[in-house]
């Protein structure tokens, strides 16, 4: 299974803003069957505390992940993605900036000058 950084991001985030350590439910945007099999995932390599995710005998789906805590890998995946995420809005907003930047100043004309003046013209 491939896991999506930006649900993995938020599932850390969900877990982080728990009120309690105590292994339990976390509420995640998405699909709950890919919350789910993310947890598992996540579980496995260690980014949270609590018990091992239950999987169904008769699907073989992950079909309970409670969750306790994050662990020091958890907490430390969670600040790589948080990098990563600021490091991409830098560069949009750096793009948007650049896209978006001011226009080329106008050098203004000396007072008396005038585009349609002739050479030795005074006006």
């Amino acid at each position: 299974m491939q896991r999506d950084p930006n649900l993995d991001r938020r599932i850390l985030l969900a877990i982080e803003a728990k009120r309690s350590r105590a292994p339990g439910r976390i509420d995640v945007d998405g699909a709950p069957q890919d919350v789910l099999d993310h947890l598992a995932s996540m579980y496995e390599e260690g980014l949270y505390s609590g018990p091992k995710p239950h999987k169904s005998s008769s699907t073989g789906e992950v079909d309970l992940a409670p969750v306790g805590d994050l662990t020091p890998a958890g907490r430390q995946r969670l600040k790589e993605l948080e990098d990563e995420r600021q490091l991409r809005l830098n560069e949009v907003m750096r793009d948007l900036a650049v896209t978006l930047g001011p226009e080329p100043e106008q050098t203004p004309e000396p007072p008396g000058a005038s585009a349609s003046a002739q050479a030795g013209e005074i006006l």
